[in-house]
């Protein structure tokens, strides 16, 4: 399995992102639909992008959300990520001026004080589960009066695991004021790897969400009575 690198040099993704952007083309329904989305009351006002210069998400998706932003006259923010493969490493220093809200609520005291999360859904569940990641996005959503939040938990390992909930066992949850959507996901690696799939999982649910496009196979909305599904 492949190591990520976190010490090559960054690479100049400028005249490629540029040839790409240059190709990317909305539907007539894609732009009507972020056209409709941001002339909502409460409706979103900006795209934040955490971009890294090796990832080829990266390169093939910003191009179109820079489109999306502008049929939907939004702002359009990239941000690099510093070379740790957290989530919450890659988003900006707000001393910097970033704009970005963030919650670091490893223990479950603070996932109930910091974000609302139900202390008998922790009781009843775990940690590490659907209700609860939809419960950290509403809250961290709510109380920074954002347009989206994100909600991970999970085991990355290398201890914690469990016959139920194995290490790598990741549940995702994104939150807006007219959606949700929730994932329940098993990644493979060691720790540093599963936390890096873990975000990309939470920025793909995002942009498709911002895109308006479908889920994932393994997402579905916030309460769909169907059986919990991992991948």
């Amino acid at each position: 399995m492949r190591r990520f690198s976190l010490t090559r040099p960054r690479i100049d993704w400028s005249g490629y992102l540029r040839e790409r952007y240059a190709g990317a083309r909305l539907s007539d329904d894609q732009t009507a639909a972020v056209r409709w989305l941001a002339a909502q009351p409460g409706g979103p006002a900006k795209i934040a992008a955490i971009a890294e210069d090796w990832s080829s998400d990266c390169r093939r998706d910003l191009p179109y959300l820079a489109r999306l932003a502008e049929a939907g006259g939004l702002e359009l923010r990239v941000f690099v990520r510093d070379g740790d493969t957290m989530l919450r490493k890659g988003l900006p220093d707000p001393a910097a001026g970033g704009n970005a809200d963030l919650v670091v609520a490893y223990a479950n005291d603070v996932k109930v004080r910091a974000l609302g999360v139900p202390p008998d859904a922790i009781d009843r569940l775990g940690a590490v589960s659907e209700t609860v990641a939809e419960a950290m996005a509403d809250g961290v959503r709510t109380r920074s009066n954002a347009d989206v939040g994100v909600g991970i938990t999970g085991i990355a390992g290398p201890g914690g695991g469990s016959p139920e909930k194995p290490v790598g066992t990741v549940a995702l949850a994104v939150s807006t004021r007219t959606e949700r959507r929730v994932r329940l996901s098993r990644f493979h690696g060691e720790r540093e790897q599963v936390k890096f799939q873990a975000s990309q999982a939470g920025l793909d649910m995002v942009r498709r969400v911002l895109m308006g496009v479908s889920s994932s196979p393994a997402t579905r909305p916030a309460g769909d009575p169907r059986g919990t599904a991992a991948t």
